[in-house]
């Protein structure tokens, strides 16, 4: 669809896309990436091309370099203003631009060679070289492109990282191993190498470096062009981590069906990294999260056939499983799984406490295996480890989707214990340090919010809080400045005892008194005393708070005062009749006009607003020329479609006045209750539904099953007085029984009935309309 002249302003919040969209349109052009008008429709990103010309991101000469005699097409079918983020991952998914740290094996001769020729070929290693060092530096220089993004290297002192070069492949030789570059010239790196988990080894030849904060660290984010023919206006600096201002700690409110968990989950967005490629570290610290410790060393011998103790203890995942804060160490832990699982026969292994399952023994040169029939029959769930193991360094490479943000639900039943950490009863053959005890113990477990500040932590490069604890607090400012965020969402936030709950971290969560911050605080949490513990500066706590659940108390002064809050109300005009239809319109995009399944949905949803297109060519033609936003204002129909039926956005309106009245504004109807007729079949069905499951029981909830209220509520079409009865009391003496006998009772009306269903409709009208309407 074509945009309209009157295009409003592009959301300023999007600013901190346009140096990476300027970026990547230099680089296709650059590298001469083929992009089709097959793949631009595909993906919804002709109408940003269009979009950034308007906003002066792009000429119309550089919108015309993809496909100069497609550019009709290409603004033919404009669709909407949400897409920024979808053609983002499009453009990215064209680059699919990786970054590699590069070492000149200490010759200085080569060094300055390299530096003055723009070339490499440091990977001296001689073809009989079958070493898993040599394999590995050979594997990843076959995944070096044209394109990526490359740094020489020099590693000296205590772990000191000295970028030397900084460049662009141009070329690759793949049979000489070398390199050919455009150079970049930014400010190059001279301070302590990368560390933690996914950092990589940086004393190997060559480095994948995948971490956003590494990259930003390293790499510097301004290109250069080293074509001079491809000119963009200078970009701007890229203020903030997040597109959208949030506050650090952020709570939406409001009465049910509003779109509070909506809005949450379309902040997932800013929290998730697309098409980055995970690392074998990576996706090992995944798995060593998720698995314990004994199946963990199950599935690798079950990969290598057998392994010794120390083979097994300098395993990565291993590594990543083993957490340092802890004073237990890796062999002892390794071992003592071993025992605990021995089978009960053998005769190399004498341990008095064995527990199911029995599945090791050690062999010669102690080297230990596992019992491979007793997997593929009994246990299957280490079979999958192991073939997810097996398969980690395959799938390295591959584009995925990481995601920056946990979530949780709060409810009555929960604890500080599950929110912080706690005591947790635990079996002594799943823990080590339990296998002199009885055979149950306690262990303490980590909840949710104090591993989500440990992912935070590690986002900034640190592997542990006290690896954090011992950095000097400037250090610790400049990594969260450039760590990417992490996000812990909250749905239902004051169903819980949320005083009890965060306890002592009521104070630590405040910006101030962050990690890196002025007034920054560190405590030793009640279980684990001896280890220290602050709030990352880089993690979001976002929460929702439903205001009509009388089951909970309001939220605790003190944490309220810490919280930035914004009300989500009901917004009827999302129900009017041009934006339901256009709603349908972009639901249905991809149907063809003559397509059943669009013409039921249309029929359906015009029947149920009463609804009748007076000009098809226009209506049609609409679809073709006009913008969403356009729809918004309602005038997109005018003279083409007429609505003389239900008008939902004042039915809502009126039930919600009604509500306000006799309860507060707190206890209010959300729009998308009604929302879900959009794309049914039977549009008038959904609806009915949507009284009897939903609407109705809601408002007996709100009134306390008062009939009579929910008849002020909804009308007389769907409240009726019940005709008196004579009811015969038991044999008792009361006062004043008889008031009983003159109650007035009322039932709800019930539409479903096949003998009623024809007259639910206007029941519906009636009670937004004046006496004179109906």
């Amino acid at each position: 669809m074509i945009a309209s002249d009157n295009m409003r302003e592009f959301p300023e919040n999007y600013n901190s896309w346009f140096p990476l969209i300027k970026e990547y349109f230099w680089e296709l052009n650059a590298w001469g990436y083929a992009v089709t008008t097959k793949e631009l429709y595909s993906s919804n990103a002709q109408y940003q091309l269009v979009l950034l010309t308007k906003m002066g991101v792009l000429t119309l000469d550089q919108v015309n370099s993809f496909k100069r005699e497609d550019l009709l097409s290409v603004v033919s079918k404009i669709r909407n203003f949400q897409g920024i983020k979808s053609f983002r991952r499009f453009i990215e998914s064209k680059l699919t631009r990786k970054y590699w740290a590069l070492g000149f094996n200490s010759n200085y001769k080569d060094l300055e060679s390299f530096k003055t020729n723009n070339i490499w070929h440091a990977l001296h290693y001689k073809s009989e070289d079958k070493s898993k060092t040599a394999e590995d530096a050979r594997k990843r220089f076959a995944q070096i492109k044209e394109g990526d993004y490359i740094l020489i290297k020099g590693m000296g002192g205590r772990h000191d990282l000295k970028i030397h070069y900084a460049g662009i492949v141009k070329g690759k030789d793949e049979n000489r191993k070398v390199l050919e570059f455009y150079s970049r010239d930014i400010e190059l790196y001279h301070g302590k190498a990368p560390k933690g988990t996914g950092a990589g080894i940086w004393y190997d030849t060559i480095v994948s470096v995948q971490r956003h904060v590494d990259i930003k660290r390293l790499f510097d984010t301004t290109p250069v062009n080293p074509h001079p023919d491809l000119t963009l206006s200078q970009m701007e600096p890229e203020k903030d981590i997040l597109s959208t201002d949030i506050p650090l700690n952020y709570i939406l409110y409001g009465p049910p069906g509003t779109g509070k968990t909506y809005e949450l989950n379309q902040w997932k967005e800013e929290f998730t990294d697309y098409e980055v490629s995970l690392s074998e570290e990576d996706l090992l610290g995944r798995l060593a999260e998720e698995y314990s410790w004994w199946k963990l060393i199950a599935a690798l011998l079950y990969n290598s056939g057998s392994m010794t103790v120390p083979e097994l203890v300098s395993h990565p995942l291993i590594r990543e499983k083993h957490n340092p804060d802890k004073p237990t160490k890796p062999n002892q832990i390794v071992w003592s799984q071993l025992q605990l699982h021995t089978i009960h026969e053998s005769n190399t292994v004498n341990h008095t406490r064995k527990h199911e399952p029995a599945i090791f023994d050690k062999g010669e040169n102690s080297r230990w295996h596992v019992d491979k029939d007793i997997i593929d029959q009994d246990l299957t769930d280490v079979k999958e480890l192991a073939e997810q193991i097996e398969n980690i360094s395959k799938s390295e490479g591959e584009t995925t989707e990481n995601r920056h943000y946990s979530f949780v639900t709060f409810h009555q039943s929960f604890t500080y214990e599950d929110f912080v950490e706690g005591l947790k009863p635990v079996l002594q053959a799943d823990d080590a340090a339990l296998q002199d005890s009885a055979e149950i113990g306690y262990r303490i477990e980590k909840g949710i919010f104090y591993r989500s500040c440990l992912k935070a932590l590690k986002l900034a490069g640190y592997q542990s809080f006290t690896d954090c604890f011992q950095d000097s607090k400037e250090e610790r400012k400049e990594k969260f400045q450039n760590a990417a965020p992490y996000a812990l969402f909250i749905d239902e936030i004051n169903r819980g005892n949320v005083s009890a709950i965060f306890g002592e971290l009521i104070t630590l969560i405040e910006q101030d008194k962050r990690m890196g911050e002025d007034q920054e605080i560190w405590v030793n949490l009640p279980y684990d005393k001896n280890l220290p513990f602050a709030v990352p500066p880089n993690l979001y706590i976002l929460g929702t708070m439903n205001t009509a659940d009388r089951s909970v108390e309001a939220l605790d002064t003190a944490l309220r005062r810490r919280f930035a809050f914004k009300e989500v109300a009901p917004q009827p005009q999302l129900l009017s009749a041009p934006v339901l239809l256009w709603a349908l319109w972009e639901k249905d995009w991809d149907y063809e006009w003559e397509n059943e399944k669009w013409i039921n949905h249309e029929t359906a949803l015009l029947a149920l607003l009463s609804g009748k297109v007076i000009d098809q060519d226009a209506y049609r033609l609409l679809g073709e020329t006009e913008d969403r936003e356009a729809g918004r204002t309602g005038n997109i129909f005018k003279n083409i479609v007429t609505f003389n039926g239900l008008a939902l956005d004042t039915l809502l309106t009126t039930i919600n006045q009604r509500i306000a009245l006799l309860i507060d504004q707190d206890h209010t109807i959300g729009h998308s209750y009604l929302l879900s007729v959009i794309g049914a079949s039977d549009c008038e069905r959904v609806l009915l539904d949507i009284f009897y499951d939903k609407l109705i029981p809601l408002l007996k909830e709100y009134f306390y099953g008062d009939f009579g209220k929910i008849g002020l509520i909804l009308g007389e079409s769907f409240v009726e007085k019940q005709p008196a009865r004579s009811v015969e009391f038991a044999s008792f003496k009361m006062d004043d029984q008889e008031i009983f006998r003159e109650k007035s009772t009322y039932q709800i009306i019930d539409y479903r009935l096949p003998e009623l269903r024809e007259g639910f409709l206007k029941a519906v009208t009636s009670i937004y309309q004046t006496t004179e309407q109906r």
